[in-house]
């Protein structure tokens, strides 16, 4: 799924037997996992943050529109029934010790797959990754893509080459319990301009640097 989805071509996957899938057909380890593509509300429901760091992500996704893929800690003990869905391979997979990603995407395509999903009586998930095979880079078109990845998709979106691809790379990726920018990606100008402009109190109470 490229161009007005993601910064570069994304894999989404609405199971958990195609989150494993994912891991086959792009030779990834187990041990890295991938993210959760979802909404402000999961967001809010999965992830345990002071309020003041809730205004800080909504400003910059809901009100801005910006995709960030923002990760914190979750409740570990007390699982939020969407996570307590997971078997326990997924849940490894898709979280790194007490931290999960949630990437709130830009565009309309997948913000409609995540309000349905908001929806969802059974508290359904879309979790994603770069679809492309691990450690060969970024795909920005869906030609691009290598047909062993692309043979076991069952539905590609072609937007054709995403705008984003003049980066070279993928997202941003912010640890919003530690306010530190774990990969500076596509568009992070942008985010440090905004950051900076609308939330230098919070920058500076916490020590958040942003290079």
């Amino acid at each position: 799924m490229p161009s007005e989805l993601s910064k570069h071509s994304n894999w989404a996957e609405l199971t958990q037997a195609g989150v494993q899938k994912i891991f086959a057909a792009k030779g990834r380890e187990k041990s890295h996992n991938i993210g959760i593509i979802g909404t402000y509300q999961q967001h809010r429901q999965i992830h345990v943050l002071p309020d003041v760091k809730f205004q800080f992500t909504r400003a910059l996704t809901e009100d801005m529109g910006m995709i960030v893929g923002i990760i914190a800690k979750f409740d570990t003990v007390n699982l939020h029934p969407r996570l307590a869905a997971l078997d326990k391979t997924t849940l490894l997979q898709v979280t790194k010790g007490d931290t999960v990603s949630i990437a709130i995407p830009e565009g309309p395509f997948l913000r409609e797959l995540g309000r349905l999903c908001d929806a969802d009586p059974d508290g359904m998930l879309i979790f994603g990754t770069s679809a492309n095979a691990t450690g060969q880079g970024q795909r920005f078109r869906i030609e691009d893509i290598e047909p062993s990845v692309l043979g076991l998709v069952d539905l590609v979106v072609d937007y054709g080459l995403q705008k984003w691809h003049t980066y070279g790379c993928g997202g941003i990726n912010f640890d919003v319990e530690n306010m530190r920018v774990l990969r500076a990606g596509a568009g992070y100008e942008v985010f440090k301009d905004r950051a900076k402009r609308w939330f230098p109190q919070l920058l500076e109470t916490t020590g958040a640097i942003l290079d």
